[in-house]
This record gives structure tokens, sequence and C-alpha cells, in this order.
């Protein structure tokens, strides 16, 4: 049971799209509403892409950079709760990790994508 758990996270890391598009399909089914799905699914499926993104930028250039990320995606967060502070006057925190998560998946899925490649033209080069 444990080995098909770590195997069920093994390839949620390594194709994180795919746990995008069953989350999808699943909130799809149970709420009927495709702009929620999706919204959902975002944000569900973003720290898959998280994780994704230090392995293979770690593999590709072989020096980890969790550490300036992390400070970097803190700041981030802090940024959206005084925006939100400054709009609307309240700090509503369930809103505001709304909003982190689907940028974080917006901003994440176009790095995989960068870095990915680069580890490809580097890899066929080499």
């Amino acid at each position: 049971m444990i080995q098909i758990l770590t195997y069920l996270l093994a390839v949620s890391v390594t194709f994180p799209i795919i746990v995008t598009l069953i989350i999808y399909g699943v909130r799809k089914m149970i709420t009927g509403n495709n702009k929620r799905a999706i919204h959902e699914s975002m944000q569900f499926s973003a720290i898959f892409y998280l994780i994704l993104f230090f392995i293979m930028f770690e593999q590709t250039f072989h020096f980890s950079i969790i550490g300036p990320v992390t400070l970097v995606l803190l700041i981030v967060f802090l940024i959206l709760i005084i925006f939100q502070w400054k709009l609307v006057g309240d700090i509503l925190i369930r809103r505001v990790c709304q909003l982190y998560w689907r940028a974080l998946f917006l901003i994440l899925f176009f790095i995989n994508l960068i870095v990915g490649t680069i580890a490809i033209v580097l890899k066929l080069n080499s």
C-alpha cells in the first residue's frame, strides 16, 4: 500500500499536468461548473508544479534554489496581503490564498516549460 502511494506521489510530481486534469475532471463532475473546476484544479495542483520546478532546476543546473525561491514566494504573498488591505480594507486570507495559488500555478506552469526546454537542449548538446 505504501509502495502504491509512493508511485502515485512520484507520478504526481513528475507529471503535474496529469494531476491538474484529474482534479479538473473530478471537480467538473462534482460541481458542474467549468470555471470553478478550472480554478480549483489550478489551486490544488500548484504545489506539484512547485516541487517539479525545484527538482528540475536542481537536476538541470546542479544547484538548489529552494531558499531564494521560498523567500520570493513569501514576499509575493505579503504583497498580495498588502494589496488586499489597500483595495478592500479587510484582509480575507482565503481570497488572498486563492489568488496566490492561482498566480503561482500560472507562473510555474510556464517556468517549468522553459526549464524543461532548456534541460532538453542542454542534454542534446552534451
